[in-house]
């Protein structure tokens, strides 16, 4: 029992780790509610697992989540807070027109294909590269429709989550990883069916 403790110790990181998916978690339910907290919670998660990444050293990761993941949630805190009708917190939940739910669709799959023959080719040390680039790539579009409050970021996060879930961490053993992100999957479908729910009120 105590060296499984320490292997999910390890896997999510010690005390940094554990900081950085406490905040997160918060961040999701946040997000699940429709609610402006979701941001300063999800940057203070970005920013201890930047640190985690390059610590590990994990060099890509940690540049994704302080070169994207970090401005892009200052970018969010402001438009929910800036861009709506009254400009006070209270931007309406939209989802995308047809012409560009197929734009964005075709632009993730067309980069996920080239992010992962990248990967394939010059990262070796990367076992799924089409997995990996995939998720990343569905995960900075999800999080980027977030911020203006499309309905669809939730079907790209439960998109990512199904793939982190269910095939990518199992495969690098990382079971601690794989039931933390099964519990974002129940939280994307929670926010799916509430969004929907406030569409419907608006």
């Amino acid at each position: 029992m105590s060296a499984l403790l320490h292997l999910v110790w390890d896997q999510i990181g010690g005390w940094p780790g554990l900081i950085a998916y406490i905040t997160g978690i918060v961040s999701v339910i946040y997000a699940v509610r429709n609610h402006i907290g979701t941001w300063p919670t999800n940057i203070v998660s970005v920013i201890i697992f930047g640190y985690i990444f390059w610590k590990i050293p994990d060099p890509s990761n940690a540049l994704l989540n302080v070169l994207y993941y970090l401005p892009i949630s200052i970018y969010g805190w402001w438009v929910w807070l800036r861009c709506g009708p009254q400009k006070n917190d209270d931007l309406p939940v939209t989802t995308l027109s047809k012409r560009h739910r197929w734009q964005w669709i075709i632009g993730t799959v067309l980069v996920s294909l080239v992010w992962g023959y990248l990967e394939a080719r010059y990262k070796t040390d990367v076992k799924q590269p089409y997995a990996d680039a995939s998720t990343t790539v569905i995960s900075i579009v999800a999080q980027y429709l977030q911020t203006k409050k499309r309905f669809e970021n939730w079907i790209l996060w439960i998109v990512a989550d199904l793939v982190y879930a269910f095939y990518l961490f199992p495969a690098q053993h990382l079971a601690a990883l794989a039931t933390l992100y099964i519990l974002f999957l129940v939280m994307a479908f929670v926010g799916a069916r509430r969004w929907n729910r406030i569409m419907d009120n608006q």
